[in-house]
């Protein structure tokens, strides 16, 4: 039985009524159908605008879906001019995939959106990312890794990191599972991909935190 299924959703129902003041947008496809980017638009929204772009992964360690986690943030972040989204990725409970899936999915988020920077009214060297617990991970994985001749960047590097419960170390055996083997788990660690000038981010952690615990 999944972790996540014990904890009660606290607000889903009045999240889930909020979602509806999103756009939803396909950015990707999957063995189960499109993959969604929930986009919140300010009241005064042109497509000529050059906005910031507020982007949330959601936790749950890329099984449970929670995609409404964070949409009183988007909702918060729209009303004050920028673009703000929710972001879907593949899941295990839905695709049978893990955390390297949910990377992809991120990769191909952050192309889309810059490749839809005039149908979105954003500016794609202020695209700001926060995320959850595995949210976290897939948010520091996209601002740290550095691009490769086998992997070409496909967009700007995120202007700033917003992080709550932030997992960073992929080996411990709560999520272990989630990766293909230990050695995967190690390269995309975010501890071994710490760097210099690396984008601003702020980190937020509760000391009693039950899911991502403090002290890991």
């Amino acid at each position: 039985m999944s972790l996540f299924s014990r904890v009660p959703p606290i607000g889903q129902k009045r999240q889930q009524e909020m979602m509806k003041a999103a756009v939803p947008m396909a950015y990707g496809e999957s063995s189960e159908g499109p993959l969604h980017a929930h986009v919140f638009l300010p009241e005064d929204f042109k497509e000529s605008d050059s906005r910031p772009l507020v982007i949330f992964f959601h936790g749950g360690f890329w099984d449970a879906s929670m995609p409404t986690q964070f949409v009183p943030h988007c909702l918060h972040f729209a009303s004050r001019g920028a673009v703000a989204m929710v972001a879907e990725t593949r899941l295990e409970s839905l695709h049978r995939t893990g955390a390297v899936e949910a990377l992809e999915d991120c990769q191909e988020l952050l192309g889309w959106a810059a490749a839809q920077k005039d149908r979105l009214g954003i500016d794609p060297a202020r695209v700001i990312l926060g995320g959850s617990s595995g949210g976290a991970f897939l948010a520091l994985n996209a601002a740290l890794k550095k691009p490769s001749k086998q992997e070409p960047a496909t967009h700007p590097a995120p202007a700033a990191l917003v992080l709550f419960s932030s997992l960073l170390d992929p080996t411990k055996p709560q999520v272990l599972c989630r990766f293909p083997d230990l050695k995967t788990a190690k390269k995309l660690s975010p501890m071994k991909l710490v760097r210099r000038h690396a984008p601003p981010m702020i980190l937020f952690h509760g000391r009693q935190d039950r899911i991502t615990p403090f002290a890991d």
